[in-house]
């Protein structure tokens, strides 16, 4: 019996040895599951970085098209006030009569229209609109002032973002020197 016995029995660590075996397999699997778990998930972490970089790119791209579109509409509202000083000062004849012009030139203006024009233009302060920051207000040539009548003038003035118009009276005094008073101006962007 005791054969019998023996040979029932199973060799020690006999078991054991599969399942060590078996134990050695489900941690290899684990092991490529884990390494596979890794590289996927770094893969797609590689991928989400590029997604957000090519985010910020086009954001970026859309942030620079933004700047050159409002670069673009300034110089169309540019364009168009130059279009609208063209209409305003289309003609160049001088409005004051034979007569005005005379006395003018008695009190020492011997080109009255110019002086006027002249006079004005070196007038900033009668400017009633502030610039913007770093910018300076200033009738830009005398082509932009138009001597209405012996006593009335109309002038553009711009800090080359905004513009503006004034309506003034004038008076040239027996010294030749012209004193002036603002009747009415406008300048959109302070007035809308």
């Amino acid at each position: 019996m005791k054969k019998n016995d023996q040979a029932s029995i199973s060799p020690p660590g006999g078991d054991s040895k599969k399942s060590g075996q078996l134990w050695m397999i489900a941690a290899v699997i684990l092991a490529i599951v884990a390494i596979a778990a890794t590289i996927t998930a770094l893969s797609w972490r590689t991928k989400v970085t590029n997604y957000d970089r090519n985010l910020s790119d086009c954001l970026l791209a859309m942030e620079e098209m933004e700047a050159e579109v409002e670069a673009t509409e300034r110089n169309v509202a540019r364009l168009e006030r130059q279009v609208e000083m063209a209409r305003l000062f289309k003609y160049e004849t001088s409005l004051i009569p034979e007569k005005y012009i005379q006395s003018f030139r008695e009190k020492g203006l011997n080109n009255p229209k110019y002086a006027i024009e002249l006079d004005l233009y070196k007038r900033r302060d009668l400017i009633p609109c502030q610039p913007l920051e770093g910018r300076t207000m200033r009738f830009e040539s005398r082509d932009e002032i138009k001597v209405l009548s012996p006593d009335r003038v109309f002038a553009a003035f711009s800090d080359g973002e905004i513009v503006g118009w004034m309506y003034l009276s004038y008076r040239v005094k027996d010294d030749g020197t012209i004193s002036w008073k603002i009747i009415d101006s406008y300048c959109p962007h302070y007035d809308d």
